[in-house]
């Protein structure tokens, strides 16, 4: 019983993460991180338009995916089927992370 529930707040967590996430997007912070990245000279790599554009079908397809995971996860309770939901999760919401990260905003050290 510990082990459903800390994997359920562990997978709930990130899924609501990837909510308030895209929410946020959604009210402002597309055109928010473009006029940062046009500010420094940047131009908006391909995926990330591809994820800004179609950011309304995201909204309810992946955490929908990953909750469905999640509750297969909750009726075949077993290692395979932890870790897919896992991996998946993370992988969903590292996706969107990934989104607003262009490789020239590093800075130089040296």
């Amino acid at each position: 019983m510990l082990k459903k529930l800390i994997f359920s707040l562990f997978i709930f967590s990130l899924v609501t993460y990837q909510l308030l996430f895209m929410n946020a997007l959604r009210s402002g912070g597309i055109m928010f991180n473009i006029k940062i990245w046009r500010a420094f000279g940047i131009e908006q790599t391909a995926f990330s338009k591809f994820i800004y554009a179609n950011i309304d079908t995201l909204f309810w397809f992946s955490p929908a995916i990953c909750v469905g995971f999640y509750l297969f996860s909750l009726w075949k309770f077993n290692l395979n089927t932890i870790l897919l939901t896992t991996l998946l999760t993370i992988t969903m919401t590292g996706i969107l992370l990934w989104s607003t990260y262009n490789p020239s905003m590093m800075i130089r050290i040296s």
